[in-house]
């Protein structure tokens, strides 16, 4: 029998009628939405009578929308529900809007969360250990539950997101900047800037490459606010408590962090010399050289390391 025959039968079986109706606790719900993705918009219809929206099974329909439309209906669902969002439910939002080309729209959902959270300079982005977050994202699902009893107790409230203040994931906003076009770029940068939101040294080189010479200044200071987080970096992808097969996804492989800086620093380099051939403000240039400084200075007291050749930040003023 097919995933789908299989599916068919159970609901017969759930149909019989007996002393007490039958009906599926969340986790089987959960395994219809898993193997038979195809029926989602007929499963979420037969769930909603019977049990809320929880946190997996959020994450399961968003992992199975096929399209923007599909998307847009699930997040209306959540809503609905007063549907309690977290960091990791925004980041699989934010990469399904990248997904389907939407990278300016997923702009502007980001800077509509942080600015609901007014100031987030105070709170570092932190990795937690598999276990942990384990209990979490339980402690979550209860979360939920407690807000979908409250909003059937005043049917009267408001559909919206039932947010709590959270860093926003580093990783899914990187994957954002090196899809955006120049303005996106300029605008989500001074964003994570403004919010002290660290900028791996993978999406680092990346944005390098794509960008023009006077938004430099912006990367390179990003970089350089992110010094310790891609250092945690390094570190927790090779710790079996954390989940090193997603940490690695934004590590350089075979590299240490002077090795990175070192590779941004050449590529910037590159990108500085084309300053000449552009109308670059003066202002610009000077930002570029400085943060370019701060790097070596950071590699030189840090590591005893000097960048030579023409990596020598001496070229600068050449």
């Amino acid at each position: 029998m097919s995933k789908s025959e299989i599916y068919e039968k159970v609901l017969e079986i759930r149909a019989v009628k007996g002393p007490k109706p039958l009906k599926f606790v969340p986790a089987m719900w959960n395994c219809f939405l898993t193997h038979v993705p195809e029926k989602s918009e007929e499963i979420l219809k037969l769930m909603a009578k019977e049990i809320g929206l929880t946190r997996f099974t959020a994450e399961i329909v968003l992992n199975n929308a096929d399209s923007f439309d599909r998307l847009c209906n699930t997040l209306e669902l959540m809503k609905l529900k007063n549907f309690h969002m977290d960091e990791k439910i925004f980041a699989l939002v934010v990469r399904k809007y990248i997904q389907f080309g939407k990278t300016h729209e997923a702009l502007e959902l980001v800077e509509k969360l942080l600015d609901s959270f007014q100031d987030l300079t105070s709170r570092n982005y932190s990795f937690r250990p598999l276990s942990l977050e384990r209990t979490e994202v339980f402690k979550l699902d209860i979360l939920n539950k407690a807000f979908q009893q409250l909003h059937n107790e005043q049917q009267e409230m408001e559909h919206q997101w039932l947010q709590y203040k959270f860093i926003p994931s580093p990783f899914a906003l990187g994957e954002l900047l090196v899809s955006l076009d120049r303005e996106g770029i300029i605008r989500l940068l001074n964003t994570m800037i403004k919010h002290n939101i660290p900028l791996t040294h993978k999406h680092a080189l990346n944005v390098i490459e794509k960008i023009e010479p006077s938004l430099l200044h912006l990367v390179l200071e990003s970089v350089n606010r992110s010094r310790d987080f891609n250092i945690n970096l390094k570190k927790i992808s090779e710790e079996p408590k954390y989940n090193t097969a997603f940490y690695k996804n934004y590590t350089l492989q075979h590299q240490d962090i002077v090795l990175e800086l070192r590779e941004i620093f050449r590529k910037s380099l590159f990108l500085y010399d084309q300053m000449v051939d552009h109308v670059v403000p003066e202002k610009s240039r000077l930002k570029t050289v400085e943060q370019l400084v701060s790097i070596t200075d950071y590699v030189k007291k840090n590591y005893n390391v000097t960048f030579s050749g023409k990596d020598d930040i001496d070229y600068l003023n050449s």
